[in-house]
């Protein structure tokens, strides 16, 4: 899903593998929130690096929409929303930036960016506890909380989404917007729990920690802990390879390799999927700027593309044109991840495989058609 986020939708999105076991014990999600929480707040913050602005009509002074933005230098444009706005992630330095639009005088500047100096669950939440959990959590908090379905799986369960930021019914044009999803596969089921507390954290902490607000404040969050609720349901608790079943929405379908691929037709009906379609359209209708899909079954941040046009087994590297950026948004989750940081999750399946800095290309890994961080990445803009 992240090349597709990149591709097409604007938006920056790595995936994050959090634990070895896909399904470990609830006695270990204190640890794994331990783990995550440090690395989810300090990826959240990436949301504010590059630039942002709007493109007006200088003579009606009305938005301009759909105008390009370019990077000199750097082959992915993005595109401005509704009200002429837009965010460009970019690392420190100088960048020549160009706004164009059909028929409309193009425009250049110059942009020189600065390097920007509890909960204790004991166990998994199922849908409908779930459910009655976020709508409290919603309601409790309706100045900077705000409950959605952005669709539902095939047997009927809403995808929630938790929207959280100052005034969430308010579209703020130039507010930059990110989203954390988890448990595409059903049975990989830590990252349902860390974004279940995340929510949690964010919303407790707002007016008490300074760096809480301002990212409240200063960023459309969005957190869907489940995009694959009906497989969580089938999933077993302790079964760390993925034996039980669930990994697979309830017709069968990879919900991560059923995503338009730039290499080759991906050959699955989307009324098999309409996870993936509600996703899809998600990704479209809110134009966010930078994402994480959260995984297990190692730990590590990967980053696109998946896939190469060779489709070598694994080995083949496989870069976008933001392969810098992309690096450096990977290496800010996994150096704040006490095991990630290492680069030696030693999975019991893959005792010996090793990560440097805890980060990987995702095709260097392995190569995989489908995935969502291609539809991310080359239709999202993340």
């Amino acid at each position: 899903m992240q090349d597709y986020n990149y591709l097409k939708g604007n938006c920056m999105e790595i995936t994050l593998e959090l634990t070895c076991c896909k399904h470990p014990p609830a006695s270990e999600l204190p640890k794994e929130w331990d783990n995550n929480r440090e690395s989810l707040l300090a990826y959240m913050e990436k949301v504010h690096i590059g630039v942002k602005g709007f493109v007006k009509n200088s003579v009606t002074s009305g938005w301009i929409s759909d105008a390009e933005i370019t990077v000199s230098g750097i082959d992915h444009n993005v595109t401005t929303g509704q009200f002429g706005d837009y965010i460009r992630l970019l690392l420190p330095g100088s960048y020549n930036i160009t706004a164009s639009a059909p028929g409309r005088t193009v425009v250049n500047g110059e942009a020189r960016l600065k390097e920007v100096p509890e909960e204790t669950y004991r166990k998994y939440y199922r849908y409908e506890e779930l459910t009655g959990l976020l709508k409290a959590l919603a309601q409790t908090h309706p100045h900077i909380a705000n409950l959605s379905s952005v669709g539902q799986s095939v047997q009927g369960r809403e995808l929630w989404v938790m929207q959280i930021t100052k005034d969430p019914t308010a579209e703020v044009p130039g507010k930059p917007k990110l989203k954390y999803v988890g448990n595409m596969h059903g049975d990989e089921t830590v990252s349902r729990q860390v974004l279940v507390y995340l929510i949690e954290y964010l919303l407790d902490r707002y007016g008490k920690d300074d760096r809480i607000t301002k990212l409240v404040d200063e960023a459309d969050i969005n957190i869907m802990p489940s995009m694959n609720p009906d497989g969580f349901e089938k999933s077993v608790e302790g079964d760390c390879e993925g034996e039980h079943g669930g990994r697979e929405n309830a017709r069968g379908k990879d919900l991560n390799r059923s995503f338009p691929d730039q290499f080759e037709t991906i050959d699955v009906p989307m009324e098999d999927v309409p996870e993936v379609a509600a996703v899809m359209k998600w990704i479209q209708d809110k134009r966010f700027v930078l994402s994480g899909n959260l995984h297990g079954g190692s730990v590590v941040a990967s980053y696109p593309f998946d896939d190469s046009l060779k489709h070598k087994v694994t080995g083949e590297y496989s870069p976008s044109s933001d392969d810098k950026l992309f690096r450096y948004l990977a290496r800010s989750y996994a150096e704040h991840h006490p095991l990630m940081k290492t680069g030696e999750p030693h999975c019991p399946d893959t005792p010996d495989e090793t990560f440097k800095d805890g980060i990987t290309n995702g095709a260097q890994w392995y190569d995989v058609s489908g995935k969502r961080m291609y539809r991310c990445s080359l239709h999202g803009n993340v």
